[in-house]
């Protein structure tokens, strides 16, 4: 199993897979031109989307890299 450490702090397994998903929606949506820029997802609603049955957030700190990492361009990509 790749990153044991990371993989353990998900109590569900289908989270990997809800993970997933949403970053294709986040990476579809950050570069659909028809959608408006006013209307892109921001952090907050790439959080929000993520949250489980119990308010239970996928780790912050992984979630906000994923964000970060997803709506930069490629030439702001070298810095992160």
């Amino acid at each position: 199993m790749c990153n044991p450490d990371v993989v353990q702090q998900f109590h569900n397994p289908d989270t990997i897979f809800i993970l997933a998903f949403a970053i294709i929606l986040l990476n579809t949506d950050m570069y659909s031109p028809n959608i408006k820029p006013d209307r892109k997802m921001m952090l907050e609603d790439f959080i929000r989307n993520l949250r489980g049955d119990e308010d239970e957030v996928i780790c912050l700190p992984l979630t906000a890299s994923l964000h970060a990492f997803t709506t930069h361009s490629d030439t702001d990509r070298k810095h992160l």
